[in-house]
């Protein structure tokens, strides 16, 4: 019986689904990331003639539910559809927020989301890089905006974890990190071919320092962000290799007495244009 091809989301789901009880406890850079895009979504419709107040809003890949509780204080009168692949995440949200009756919970793949549902703004964090292909989700969700609405999201890019991948290579070179992550100029392309105009865009940098080199190999294993979103090519190091690889980072990546790491995110407030033309 031939083997059963290898599905990198639902890999995804199953593994953000076994962490979803310590996920929310170690999302720093999440909440740091979330909060940064809703500030920006902020500003530019301060621009705006009219105060922008969305009756509803579509979030994809709620997780624990940083973002929704961001999005429901910024906008109280909207009704909220988080939408997570992790029925586990959905359910931990759901309880952490409870009181608010204006949040629909949603386990559901959000490339199988039905487009003629239509939102005046659909908003994503540190989500949109974990599903595949990222061209497909994007022209999925301009499909579900209204004339005019806006698609606000932070993608983790590549140069992210950079000090990992390069301990990896020099460790292990013939084993590919399974975590793929795009580069700004996918993102852009991907927004133009879906009819969306980008209003806004912001390329930010920043560092987390850990105590070693094994507190951010366990932060990411609690996140469920070890296994990656490319297929399986039996590509997982080995014990010794860990060893190697914890060594090898905590010699080049020093940061006091610890190590940092790097993340990489592009922020994005995409327009869908007004019957294909860019009215403001």
């Amino acid at each position: 019986m031939p083997k059963p091809a290898h599905n990198p989301g639902r890999a995804v789901s199953m593994r953000f689904s076994a962490a979803a009880g310590t996920y929310h406890r170690r999302a720093k850079i999440q909440r740091r990331v979330a909060a940064e895009l809703l500030a920006l979504l902020a500003e530019k419709s301060a621009g705006a003639r009219a105060r922008f107040a969305p009756a509803r809003i579509l979030e994809i890949g709620c997780g624990t539910g940083v973002l929704t509780q961001m999005l429901a204080k910024a906008f109280p009168r909207a009704a909220v559809d988080a939408v997570d692949a992790s029925a586990a995440m959905i359910l931990k949200a759901r309880k952490r927020l409870a009181v608010n009756r204006r949040i629909r919970w949603i386990a559901a793949d959000a490339r199988r989301l039905p487009a003629a549902d239509k939102y005046p703004l659909i908003a994503s964090s540190c989500a949109l890089h974990w599903i595949r292909p990222l061209a497909g989700i994007i022209k999925r969700l301009g499909a579900m905006l209204e004339p005019g609405g806006m698609l606000a999201m932070a993608v983790m890019t590549r140069g992210t974890f950079m000090e990992l991948n390069a301990s990896r290579r020099r460790v292990a070179p013939l084993k590919k990190s399974r975590v793929v992550l795009p580069a700004q100029y996918e993102i852009i392309n991907a927004a133009a071919r879906a009819g969306l105009r980008l209003r806004m865009a912001k390329n930010a940098r920043m560092r987390e320092t850990f105590s070693s080199p094994e507190q951010l190999l366990k932060l990411l294993h609690d996140q469920g962000l070890t296994g990656g979103n490319a297929p399986d090519r039996n590509h997982a190091l080995t014990r010794s290799e860990l060893l190697r690889l914890a060594e090898d980072y905590r010699r080049r990546y020093r940061a006091g007495r610890g190590i940092y790491a790097t993340y990489r995110v592009f922020y994005g407030i995409a327009q869908k244009k007004f019957n294909h033309s860019e009215t403001q």
